[in-house]
């Protein structure tokens, strides 16, 4: 594929969506440390203060790897990394790991559609008849980017099919994985599975 030229604009998570994943991190983050408390581990050798846990996640460090890993490190890549880039020649959308990326050129796109008037809208390529709804923070500065390419598209309101997507995953991912891991955490089995 040949270049996209320069970038001309960025979009990252809604600003709702990156509060309701750095929400979920903070919250397993403080329930992290309130099960250290409860560590008899920790109970036995260290202070019931803040450098007593720092000191004690430095020493068994699997319970704060897990939580980076599987927690913190996706709130942050999904709250300010993902995103879709649009540049001068064509975009590329970010569907979550950098090898699901998709590029393609603004030549290949029939026609764009505004699904909702602040954030939602969908693309389709006439190359391979897939269309691709992702959310912007700024829907004008899209739309004048696509119409500087001569892309036709609907301003309306368009009806989104019932389908579940990308950011309700994303939710629900965040969701029950932390659940999994609040479980795992409480009960300690994890923990336990790795001494």
């Amino acid at each position: 594929m040949e270049s996209l030229g320069k970038r001309l604009y960025k979009s990252t998570a809604l600003k709702e969506f990156k509060v309701l994943y750095m929400g979920i991190a903070g919250i397993l983050l403080t329930n992290l440390v309130l099960q250290t408390y409860s560590n008899p581990l920790f109970t036995e050798k260290f202070q019931k203060t803040f450098s007593g846990v720092v000191d004690f996640h430095i020493k068994y460090p699997e319970d704060f790897l897990v939580y980076c890993f599987t927690i913190l490190f996706p709130a942050i890549y999904y709250s300010f990394i993902r995103g879709i880039v649009f540049y001068e020649k064509g975009m590329t959308i970010n569907r979550g790991f950098p090898f699901f990326n998709r590029s393609f050129l603004y030549s290949n796109i029939s026609k764009y559609k505004i699904i909702h008037p602040k954030y939602l809208m969908g693309v389709k390529r006439s190359d391979i008849d897939e269309e691709f709804v992702f959310t912007i923070r700024n829907i004008d500065r899209v739309v004048a980017i696509l119409d500087q390419q001569n892309i036709p598209g609907n301003l309306g309101k368009e009806k989104l099919e019932k389908a579940m997507t990308v950011n309700k995953k994303l939710v629900v991912f965040f969701v029950l994985f932390g659940t999994v891991l609040f479980v795992v955490q409480h009960f300690g089995g994890f923990a336990k599975l790795l001494r």
